[in-house]
């Protein structure tokens, strides 16, 4: 979340194991929640496994995407004007973990805060939302 705007970016699983930020980013004023609701449930569903591991070379291009929407240069940046929150889906069920302390390398997850839900829950984005208030 930058100021008013919630940026969400699936993550998928490469051939090696590791979680990287992968596809559109879609750009939601926070107020409103139908589409911030709906953009979640698609941001989900384009998270997929065994995406190839890019080489060390296209780093940049996976970073780009979301880097440009909240309009910097740097995760550096980034962590500098945002707030974070990790949406995860397994079956039905949503968590939605604050981070704490983002602008440090990324932060860590908040599990103690963290807001579930079922997937088809109507008010995915409200429960969002909630979740960013424990987010630093």
């Amino acid at each position: 979340m930058i100021n008013d705007t919630i940026l969400l970016q699936a993550m998928s699983l490469t051939d090696t194991g590791l979680w990287i930020a992968y596809g559109e980013v879609f750009s939601i004023r926070a107020d409103d929640q139908e589409k911030l609701t709906a953009e979640i449930v698609k941001s989900l569903a384009n998270s997929i496994e065994d995406v190839p591991h890019p080489p060390q070379s296209q780093w940049k291009d996976v970073q780009r995407p979301i880097l440009e929407a909240a309009g910097v240069k740097t995760w550096a940046a980034l962590g500098k004007k945002a707030k974070s929150v990790g949406i995860e889906s397994e079956a039905n069920k949503v968590s939605m973990v604050p981070t704490a302390n983002f602008r440090n390398h990324g932060g860590e997850g908040w599990e103690q805060s963290a807001v579930h839900c079922s997937l088809d829950d109507a008010d995915l984005g409200s429960k969002l939302l909630e979740a960013f208030q424990h987010a630093s």
